[in-house]
Formats: structure tokens, C-alpha cells, sequence
């Protein structure tokens, strides 16, 4: 992104953010989402996690743009499968990130212009569940590794 580009989002931050003292812990759901060629199998056992570090579950498609900019905004730390929905980091400022699946280098470019830390959690066996490039008949589903999750969760939270 550009300087320009950034400055644009700056604005839609500064325009939409109502709440600025209060802070947010956000875990960025896609559970709305149909066909997905990919699926977290224990996605409740992460819920269950992030609600005990004081997370709000949020699902962007549940809500309106201003509300997405407005939550992602006051957003200190944000975990989320990597996603367009995990791309809303970009309406954040130095939010620490955690990518659960790594897909391409989007969401790296946008740490990377927002300066955000990034942490990627790939799948419990390693590999990297990436966009088909073909139909898909089923989701590949995957686990995530909870005690790799509690360990970025414990380090985000000690170094905010």
C-alpha cells in the first residue's frame, strides 16, 4: 500500500471509531460462511479458549462496515483463519495479529504496511491449507494446535 492508500484507511478509522477508550480482543468468525473449501474442526474448542482470554467473537458479515472499522479499530489484538474477514486488520493501527492457516501474502502485506505483528499458526500437521485450483468436492478440514494458539495468545497479551 502506498502512503496515500494508508491515509484513506486512517480517515475511515478516525471517522467510524465511536468507542476509542475501550478496547477490544477480537476472534474474527467465519462460521457464516457456505462452501468454504477449508474447515477448522475444532473451531469451539478455540472459541472456548478465546473467551477465557477475555475475546469478543466477532463475525464482520454480521455487521455493518462502520461497525467492522469501528471493532477493528479498537482492536489490540486480533486472531482469526486467514481470511477476507481477517483482512479487516487493515482498519486497524499496531493491532497484533495471529493468522490461524496461512493462504498467500496478503495478510502479511497488510501487517507489514500497518505494522502490526504477525503470528501465522499453520495446521496442526504443518501444512498449509491454500485456495484449490480446481472444483472442490468436500472442505479440507484441519485442526489447530491449541497449546501453539495459548502460547501466541500468552506472548500477544504480555508484550501489548
Amino acid at each position: 500500500m502506498n502512503k496515500a492508500q494508508m491515509h484513506a484507511f486512517d480517515r475511515a478509522v478516525a471517522a467510524n471509531c465511536g468507542h476509542q477508550n475501550e478496547r477490544l480482543r477480537l476472534l474474527v468468525c467465519r462460521s457464516q460462511i457456505q462452501n468454504s473449501y477449508r474447515q477448522i474442526e475444532n473451531w469451539g474448542e478455540i472459541e472456548a479458549l478465546a473467551k477465557n482470554y477475555g475475546f469478543t467473537i466477532f463475525t464482520p458479515g454480521d455487521h455493518s462496515l462502520e461497525e467492522q472499522i469501528d471493532h477493528f479499530a479498537r482492536a489490540d489484538i486480533i486472531v482469526g483463519e486467514y481470511s477476507s474477514a481477517l483482512h479487516n486488520s487493515l482498519f486497524s493501527g499496531p493491532a497484533k495479529v495471529i493468522s490461524l492457516n496461512w493462504i498467500n501474502h496478503v495478510q502479511q502485506a497488510i501487517c507489514y504496511s500497518r505494522r502490526q505483528p504477525l503470528t501465522i499458526i499453520m495446521p496442526e500437521d504443518g501444512t498449509a491449507i491454500l485456495a484449490p485450483t480446481n472444483a472442490y468436492s468436500e472442505p479440507v478440514p484441519y485442526r489447530v494446535k491449541l497449546s501453539s494458539l495459548k502460547n501466541a495468545l500468552d506472548h500477544a497479551i504480555r508484550n501489548n
